[in-house]
């Protein structure tokens, strides 16, 4: 399949030491499945998911050099659209074929959302691997078959696609015994265009969650670290809260996101983001 020219333009623009340093690997793991399972992995535990940006009001950019300034120079994080959109730079750089689908995410909702989160599916080895280094709840840490109705276990986690009657992918995670949804895979192949627009849609919607809650997830390989309304919890690989403690003010909010997730956010950022869900929770 020929890529399109944003993938050309950013494998000859990857600054690939710089993103080495900033996930914590010494060289570029080579395009087989090995490789992709080190890479997915190691980016995942390194680059928070958040929501600061499109909180405090700042517009979220996509395009390649705003990816690398925020993630890798800035030491922030990002949204599904950022940290998706680096792990396919650094994945076509190191020579795997890549592509963006969009998805409905389910989980924690009555009925499918809107076309909103953006997937990569990977060819290696002639198999098709699922790849979300972005969904910032219970989802994958690292690369899965995509083949329907086989249960994975990763992480502690165990997790299974589910084909639906309109060919789309159902991602589920098996929490305290329950299957649960997390997303809707589409079938079609994502544009650039449709990405833009849908970056475009949860960033500027009034309702979208992404403008109105603290959405801040730290992964680790014993679990995660999340910020949920105003409290600070730590979630085992099997999704149970084992510690919680209450975020009293902005300065308890920077605190964490500085010690606990590792960012360097703006002062200016944090203090508006803080306020923005302060003032939809009064």
């Amino acid at each position: 399949m020929i890529k399109n020219m944003r993938d050309i333009s950013i494998s000859l623009e990857f600054p690939v030491n710089e993103y080495l340093n900033r996930i914590g690997l010494l060289f570029l793991p080579e395009a087989n499945e090995e490789g992709l399972n080190a890479l997915v992995k190691a980016h995942t535990y390194a680059i928070p998911f958040e929501n600061l940006d499109t909180l405090a009001g700042e517009r979220v950019r996509l395009d390649v050099g705003s990816i690398l300034e925020k993630l890798l120079k800035q030491n922030r994080g990002g949204y599904c659209f950022e940290l998706n959109g680096l792990m396919k730079m650094a994945l076509n750089y190191a020579g795997f074929e890549v592509h963006s689908f969009l998805s409905r995410v389910t989980y924690r909702r009555n009925n499918p959302g809107p076309l909103s989160h953006e997937v990569l599916i990977v060819k290696c080895n002639g198999k098709d691997w699922l790849v979300d280094t972005g969904f910032g709840g219970p989802g994958l840490t690292v690369p899965m078959k995509l083949v329907a109705d086989k249960i994975y276990e990763q992480a502690g986690a165990r997790f299974l696609l589910s084909l639906q009657p309109d060919d789309t992918l159902l991602l589920q995670r098996e929490i305290a015994g329950v299957w649960v949804g997390l997303y809707l895979i589409s079938k079609e192949l994502a544009t650039p265009l449709d990405i833009e627009m849908s970056n475009y849609f949860v960033s500027t919607y009034p309702n979208s969650p992404f403008r109105n809650r603290f959405m801040c997830v730290k992964t680790d390989e014993n679990g995660m670290w999340k910020i949920e309304n105003f409290d600070l919890i730590r979630l085992n690989s099997r999704h149970e809260i084992v510690q919680s403690s209450s975020l009293n003010n902005h300065q308890d909010f920077e605190e964490a996101i500085n010690s606990v997730f590792g960012l360097t956010v703006p002062i200016e950022i944090a203090t508006k983001a803080w306020l923005k869900v302060k003032e939809n929770c009064s």
